[in-house]
């Protein structure tokens, strides 16, 4: 047993519960030391040395919850160089993750209390760190980690018509999605052009089509690391959602296959190609995670390739493209699912350039927002396909490449009302 030992909170880590609360709902106040709830980050060491990780959100003295980092997607069990890595690239993604999964946080966070952060470290054993030398650790990783993350200035992009949409529908509470949008990676991977602008304006329209702000979980850039995925996908939303309401999830960027075996995968921030399966998220754990949702319908949309022919696509190098061996799922395995994506196996997803999004996203915001409707105003999930397969096809065709958008949907799935 080790006995805690207060540590001054560092801008870096303090930076991150901040961001993590205000994504939870927390509003802050301005004077940290005069609020009167406290989140506390517990770093404590036990059985030789091994760190384990836990969140403990108090307020008036008492304990509101606990929220266990161990394990599972962060793997937070390490020592030594393993627990400088953790620092630098988990404590701030999954911060509000793991907040937004507990209930009991979610009911606290709309409370009107002040919030502030204090980080709480424990000594080392025998043997193990000492407090000291886990403080400057500590120190000296966030410092580097906040450095390397400094946003870049974005080049200027031009306005599209579907940036912001048209239509008002009324909120509806058991609806949730999550959107992703990687177009930088933590790599030398090439770009994922306009993903993050993809992702807000796909953002806009779920608003618009009655998602709660509130039920909208966001990831760009360097938030969107595969433990990122793997917290939202299989523990927030399965607490979450209910048996009435309808699931949206969005990923623009980078899809690769596994050349050995032709699965095919979604690229995070951090995802390298040449260990997919323990950077990337697969395409058919995405599919059997959602379909295990107690929700009544699923869509899924995906602006991404698996050729790794280029365009939004990557390959490990000194491997060759897979023509027509990638596995994109079965439509009778979809079940509950309504699946949309950018192009056929072995094709490439382009660009939309003078309108700066991807070429599928466009189209299918610009259904949306009501270029597919029908003669009563509804956009169904076929009509929206039907919609914007050819719409991308020709555009696709106008600079020499050829892009199919595909769809596939279970049972019932192709009538879904999307407005």
């Amino acid at each position: 047993m080790t006995n805690p030992v207060n540590h001054a909170l560092t801008a870096p880590l303090r930076a991150a519960i901040e961001a993590a609360l205000i994504e939870s709902g927390f509003h802050l106040s301005a004077d940290l030391a005069a609020s009167d709830a406290l989140l506390d980050l517990s770093v404590e060491t036990k059985d030789g040395g091994t760190y384990f990780t836990s969140l403990r959100l108090t307020a008036d003295g008492k304990k509101i919850e606990t929220v266990d980092l161990n394990g599972g997607a962060i793997g937070n069990r390490m020592s030594g160089s393993g627990y400088q890595e953790w620092i630098a690239n988990s404590i701030a993604p999954h911060l509000a993750a793991k907040l937004a999964a507990s209930p009991k946080v979610a009911e606290f966070a709309l409370e009107p209390r002040r919030v502030r952060g204090a980080a709480v470290a424990s000594a080392a054993p025998s043997g193990g760190l000492d407090k000291e030398e886990m403080k400057r650790l500590m120190l000296e990783t966030l410092r580097e980690a906040s450095e390397a993350k400094k946003p870049e200035a974005a080049p200027a992009t031009p306005a599209s018509r579907v940036d912001e949409p048209r239509f008002k529908l009324p909120e509806n509470p058991d609806n949730f999605a999550l959107v992703i949008g990687v177009e930088k990676y933590s790599n030398e991977l090439p770009d994922a052009q306009f993903a993050e602008r993809d992702a807000q304006s796909m953002k806009a329209h779920l608003l618009a089509m009655g998602y709660p702000e509130r039920n909208i979980k966001l990831l760009q850039g360097s938030r969107a690391v595969r433990s990122s995925l793997e917290a939202y996908l299989e523990d927030w939303l399965p607490k979450n959602v209910n048996t009435n309401g309808t699931v949206f999830v969005y990923f623009s960027g980078h899809g690769a296959p596994d050349p050995e075996s032709g699965q095919a995968y979604l690229v995070p921030w951090d995802g390298d190609p040449a260990y997919l399966s323990r950077t990337a998220y697969p395409l058919k754990r995405l599919y059997a995670s959602l379909n295990a949702l107690k929700a009544k319908r699923v869509l899924v949309a995906l602006d991404s390739c698996f050729s790794g022919a280029g365009g939004r696509s990557v390959l490990q190098k000194g491997t060759r493209p897979l023509v027509n061996k990638v596995d994109l799922g079965s439509a009778a395995n979809l079940g509950k699912l309504v699946v949309f994506t950018a192009s056929g196996g072995n094709q490439i997803s382009g660009t939309f350039d003078s309108q700066g999004h991807g070429l599928f996203t466009y189209y299918f915001l610009k259904g949306l927002d009501g270029a597919a409707a029908d003669a009563q105003g509804r956009v169904t999930a076929q009509g929206l396909h039907d919609y914007l397969s050819p719409k991308v096809a020709d555009e696709a065709n106008r600079v020499n490449r050829t892009q199919s958008p595909q769809f596939s949907a279970g049972a019932g799935g192709a009538e879904v009302r999307l407005r």
